[in-house]
């Protein structure tokens, strides 16, 4: 199992997930990703009041992104 979905069964967040394979084919996927300046993939943003609160690109460790997710 991903470690996303690990870590979100463990904090209960909910987490909307983007599938980014056809950024080069897909404009709309493309220019989301040039707003948001998402150059890795994955990559988690954080929204709060419909702007980006945290940005996290890091390590994917399960333990990382529970404690990304709870603290956002």
């Amino acid at each position: 199992m991903p470690n996303l979905v690990l870590a979100q069964a463990a904090t209960g967040k909910t987490v909307y997930y983007v599938d980014t394979l056809n950024t080069l084919s897909d404009p709309v996927l493309k220019a989301f990703r040039d707003a948001y300046e998402i150059s890795f993939v994955p990559t988690l943003l954080a929204f709060r009041a419909g702007q980006v609160g945290a940005k996290y690109d890091g390590d994917r460790s399960i333990a990382d992104v529970q404690l990304f997710l709870q603290n956002n």
